[in-house]
């Protein structure tokens, strides 16, 4: 059952810089190992978008200046804390053991562990419920998922992980073809469109073909006009699709506003809109 490892409980991480490193795949697949980048790339946004105490150190960041230890994070960035993890996917089923590590003297300071029956059902829920186990945080940000369909949430976690390799060649077209099939599984899941609007500028931005810029844009405005909540008002789930608006809609539609806005702001002025390297709170 998942739960967290037996470890002392530091006191509430507050006011500090956490960098969240990719998560390894022991087994070397390449699958896994994108699966597992990923999945933290996930963690670092929810936790960006809902923890005001902590600043998360981007990943882009991390990415340019080769960050893959803890101790890379303080040398670059002067991060006190790390968040480590490892991705297995045996027969179906997902595990990812995390670790909240001191970046000065290495020490692990706490693990967790979150299973799934099955790759991806609850998996963002668990994951979510442990990292902030591990930051001894009391906010519930995060735990709702972002789709409610298992094999959606796996399309869109390799999805995130090869938009976070986008420089690598081939990886873009594979993002776009692993966050349309989470759409085609689930046309609720809004961050999927979000996403996939990422994935078609980033290609414009290589490309310049207006027509890219144009589906980058249609797709974040799908995303804007997408929402569990409103899916479950639909099925007649009022208890439900209350909560979802509450704990979801918020931090959800602000994320998602910044980047359409972004999307404008570039394909008018063809510069980068900066907002990005700030972190949400």
């Amino acid at each position: 059952m998942p739960g967290s490892l037996p470890a002392p409980s530091p006191p509430l991480v507050t006011n500090k810089q956490l960098a969240v490193l990719p998560f390894t795949a022991p087994s070397g697949k390449p699958d896994d190992i994108v699966f597992g980048a990923g999945l933290s790339a996930i963690v670092a946004t929810r936790l960006a978008a809902g923890h005001a105490g902590i600043w998360i150190v981007p990943e882009a960041d991390l990415r340019r200046n080769r960050v893959i230890t803890p101790d890379d994070a303080r040398r670059a960035f002067g991060a006190p804390l790390a968040l480590t993890g490892t991705i297995e996917r045996p027969d179906g089923r997902a595990k990812v053991t995390m670790h909240l590590v001191d970046t000065g003297s290495g020490k692990i300071l706490r693990s967790g562990l979150a299973v799934s029956a099955i790759a991806g059902g609850t998996l963002q829920t668990e994951v979510m419920k442990q990292a902030l186990l591990l930051l001894n945080s009391r906010a519930d940000t995060g735990t709702t998922p972002d789709t409610r369909t298992p094999t959606a949430y796996d399309h869109y976690v390799l999805a995130s992980g090869y938009l976070q390799r986008y420089d690598q060649a081939g990886n873009l077209d594979a993002a776009v073809h692993e966050f349309q099939q989470a759409i085609q599984l689930d046309p609720a899941c809004s961050l999927a469109y979000a996403g996939l609007s990422s994935a078609w500028w980033r290609q414009y931005r290589s490309a310049a073909d207006p027509q890219l810029l144009e589906r980058a844009r249609d797709a974040a405005m799908r995303a804007l006009s997408r929402n569990l909540g409103g899916v479950q008002m639909a099925r007649g789930e009022w208890n439900d699709a209350e909560q979802s608006f509450r704990r979801a809609i918020a931090p959800l539609v602000r994320s998602i506003r910044i980047w359409v806005h972004s999307i404008f702001f570039w394909g008018v002025t063809m510069k980068p809109c900066r907002c990005w390297n700030k972190p949400l709170s």
